[in-house]
């Protein structure tokens, strides 16, 4: 079996891109019982220890591929033996396997030019899909626009105290690693946060594609947070920040045969049926993600500020006076942001996409998602 992981394109049925031909390419050099995966799924997974990998080959030619890929093969027998965790592949290897470039939007309009130039993150990151497990749609998913007139580059910014921009992170390669490990500020141009212990060693992973940001939750203790531009709809157990407040959202079922099948002695109705119904809580967490608070839904738009609101929390001076709210239409909780000073911050369901203006919350460190236009010359000059 081969693995590979990259950027395909999406038209009616048929699949379309590169990463489908250097798949298929894979598979041709793949052993029997083997299970053989690209530099871009052993990016993916080498973090992950349970997973044992050893390096197959190094520079396979592929039939009707200019330049040389190295293989991985996944040492899935008990009695065989993995060996050191082969090195981190290259940028050039990865940009093979997936397919991934800068000039990404122009790629796009070669390959799908009958499609009116219009493409959703659907189409252009089938392989990475950009839906959590429960198929919700991602965080600050919107439609990619065609672009003829040059590519764009993105780059994440520190956000200072003050507002002001800092330091600049460019999102050259795919899968650019953020975290406070120190190996992070080699040459490789990954995003170094040694400066925050809340930072997890490999926290997030961002990858450019057309004009949005495909963002990975590595599995950090604290998460990924991105900061609301629009009403953001709850499931259980999703997580946000207003100020310092740390809240998740939870739903239980709450027997109510007691509000419907009772008369008004008292008594239960003969064979009525018992009933359940949704109802709805904020719970506020503490460092150690312990129940600090608890703080129910009763009302259809239940408001948090400093100093008004449905509750309010008046020792914390990073909120607004009226921060967020949650509104309840007709089934669902929406979250959202009203006009505060710091914003209103949605943790990621492990992947989301983020556009051009969008703020993440990585640790303590606030970085903008920031983009620019390149034109044709400048992408053939590099």
């Amino acid at each position: 079996m081969a693995v590979n992981v990259g950027l395909a394109l999406l038209k009616g049925n048929d699949v379309f891109g590169d990463v489908v031909n250097v798949t298929s390419r894979i598979e041709g050099v793949t052993d029997a019982d083997e299970i053989a995966i690209s530099p871009s799924v052993y990016e993916k997974i080498r973090h992950l220890h349970d997973i044992r990998v050893r390096k197959k080959a190094s520079g396979v030619e592929l039939k009707g591929k200019a330049g040389c890929l190295d293989l991985y093969t996944i040492v899935w027998r008990v009695d065989e033996s993995a060996g050191p965790a082969p090195p981190r592949p290259s940028r050039e290897q990865l940009a093979f396997a997936t397919g991934l470039h800068t000039n990404l939007a122009e790629l796009v309009q070669r390959r799908i030019g009958s499609c009116a130039g219009r493409v959703s993150p659907r189409d252009v990151a089938v392989s990475l899909d950009t839906r959590s497990p429960d198929k919700t749609a991602v965080l600050g998913a919107t439609e990619v626009e065609g672009l003829s007139q040059g590519a764009i580059r993105f780059a994440l910014v520190r956000v200072r105290a003050d507002g002001s921009l800092g330091q600049q992170y460019p999102l050259d390669h795919p899968g650019v690693i953020a975290g406070h490990e120190e190996v992070l500020e080699s040459s490789r141009g990954e995003i170094s946060l040694a400066d925050d212990p809340q930072v997890a060693p490999q926290h997030a992973r961002l990858t450019q594609l057309g004009d949005v940001v495909y963002i990975e939750d590595l599995g950090s203790p604290l998460g990924v947070y991105l900061c609301l531009r629009e009403p953001h709809q709850l499931k259980d157990g999703d997580i946000f920040r207003i100020g310092q407040q740390r809240l998740r959202f939870a739903t239980h079922r709450k027997d109510v045969a007691h509000l419907n099948h009772v008369s008004p002695d008292h008594t239960m109705i003969f064979g009525a049926d018992e009933e359940a119904a949704e109802v709805a809580s904020v719970i506020k967490l503490n460092s150690k993600d312990k129940e600090a608070d608890h703080y129910e839904l009763h009302f259809p738009e239940t408001s948090f500020g400093r100093s008004k609101g449905t509750y309010t929390f008046p020792d914390d001076p990073y909120l607004s006076a009226t921060h967020a709210r949650i509104k309840l239409h007709e089934k669902d909780y929406f979250l959202e942001d009203l006009g505060s000073r710091n914003g209103t911050f949605a943790r990621i369901r492990k992947r989301a996409l983020a556009r051009d203006g969008d703020t993440l919350m990585i640790g303590k460190q606030l970085l903008r998602v920031l983009s620019e236009r390149v034109g044709t010359a400048e992408i053939e000059r590099d």
